[in-house]
C-alpha cells in the first residue's frame, strides 16, 4: 500500500504516545510518501526542536524516497513529460531541490528560512481567499437574476467534469503555455488519463469555487484552505491519503469519487486504530 500523509495527520503521528510502533507499522510493510507541502508545513514551525523531529520523522517515514513535488509544479512537469512524450515522469523533487534539501538536513532551516517559508505559504493561502471573496459577489448576482444555484459540491464538480467543451478550455491554454505544444480537442481525455493529477488539481479548485463563492452558508475561512484543496492532486499516486483535517478530509471525500484508482481518504483517528489492531 502507498500512504500519502496531510501535515496535520504528521503532526497528530509526531505526537502519539505509540509513535515507534504505528512507524514500524507503516514503513515495514507499505511505501509512505512524504510531500514538498509536508515539509515546507513543517519548516513553518516555531520550536527548533519539534521542527527537526517532525522533519526526522518524515525522513524515517519515506525511506530516502524524494518528496512529491509541490502541485502546481507536478502537474506542469507531467504535462511537459507527456507533451515530450516520455513513457516515465518524475513526480519528486529533483536532488538540488531545497525541499529535498530540507529534508535531508533539518538544521539548515534557520529562523530566516522559517520567515521565508511562512510569507510563502501566507501569500499563497491570502491569494487563494481574496480571490474567492472577489468572485462571491459575482457569482451572487448571477443566481440572483434567476440561474439555478448547484445545490451542493457534489453536483457542481459533476456538472463541470462532464462539459467538455469547458474543460478543453479550462486546459488548453494552460497546457500550450507550458508545453509550447497545441493540445488536439480529441487527445483530451487521453492527456487526463496518463497525467490524472492534472484533472484532480482542478477538482480541488472547483470545489473551493463553490465553497467559498457560491454556496449561501457556511462560506469562508472554516472550509478546507489552498494548500488542504491542493493535495487533492496526489490522490492518484497513492492508495491511502490521512489528514486529520476534518474540512479537508470532507473536501478529499468527495473529490475522491471521481478517482479510478479508488484510493481510500482516511482519518488519523481511524489510521491508529487500523494499525494498533493489526
Amino acid at each position: 500500500m502507498i500512504y500519502c500523509f496531510d501535515t496535520s495527520a504528521l503532526n497528530h503521528l509526531h505526537d502519539d504516545t505509540e509513535v515507534t510502533n504505528l512507524t514500524t507499522g507503516l514503513v515495514v510493510t507499505n511505501t509512505v510518501w512524504i510531500t514538498a507541502l509536508n515539509v515546507i508545513e513543517v519548516g513553518i514551525t516555531e520550536g527548533a526542536d519539534r521542527r527537526s523531529s517532525l522533519l526526522q520523522l518524515q525522513s524515517k517515514l519515506t525511506d530516502d524516497r524524494r518528496p512529491l513535488q509541490i502541485p502546481n509544479r507536478l502537474i506542469r512537469e507531467r504535462a511537459a513529460a507527456y507533451a515530450a512524450r516520455l513513457d516515465r515522469a518524475a513526480l519528486s523533487v529533483g536532488e538540488e531541490d531545497g525541499v529535498w534539501i530540507a529534508l535531508s538536513n533539518p538544521q539548515l532551516i534557520d529562523e530566516d528560512s522559517r520567515q521565508e517559508l511562512y510569507r510563502w505559504k501566507k501569500e499563497l493561502e491570502d491569494d487563494f481567499r481574496q480571490a474567492h471573496e472577489n468572485a462571491r459577489p459575482h457569482f451572487q448576482q448571477i443566481f440572483d437574476s434567476g440561474t439555478g444555484r448547484p445545490r451542493t459540491a457534489a453536483s457542481l464538480l459533476r456538472h463541470y467534469s462532464g462539459n467538455e467543451d469547458f474543460l478543453f478550455e479550462l486546459t488548453s491554454g494552460i497546457y500550450e503555455e507550458v508545453t509550447g505544444v497545441k493540445l488536439q480537442r480529441e487527445e483530451l481525455f487521453q492527456f487526463f488519463r496518463a497525467v490524472p493529477h492534472w484533472p484532480f488539481f482542478f477538482l480541488g479548485w472547483a470545489y473551493a469555487v463553490y465553497a467559498r463563492a457560491i454556496r449561501q452558508k457556511n462560506f469562508g475561512r472554516n472550509n478546507a484552505g489552498n494548500i488542504d484543496l491542493w493535495c487533492a492532486t496526489y490522490l492518484p499516486s497513492c492508495d491511502v491519503f490521512v489528514t486529520e483535517d476534518v474540512a479537508q478530509y470532507r473536501a478529499l471525500r468527495l473529490i475522491n469519487t471521481f478517482n479510478r484508482r479508488r484510493t481510500e481518504v482516511l482519518l488519523y483517528s481511524r489510521l491508529r486504530q487500523r494499525l494498533l489492531i493489526n
